[in-house]
């Protein structure tokens, strides 16, 4: 599979992301060039990697607890 982003733009989107933060977020993005049958990864499949990582922190984050 290409990707055709510099590893300097993708570190960039993912500042302060762990080791596992990225590999999810590279695991969604080939998911979603391979759903739509593409061969190469391009900028909106990295953004939506990104967005199920920040979505996964929000929702770990919340506080289940009724007040």
């Amino acid at each position: 599979m290409t990707c055709y982003l510099r590893l300097q733009e993708i570190a960039a989107m993912t500042e302060g992301f762990s080791g596992a933060d990225i590999r999810l977020m590279i695991k969604e993005a080939l998911l979603s060039a391979l759903m739509d049958k593409r061969e190469a990864i391009d900028r909106q499949d990295l953004d939506k990697g990104i967005r199920m990582v920040r979505n996964r922190d929000a929702i770990r984050n919340l506080n289940w607890k009724q007040e």
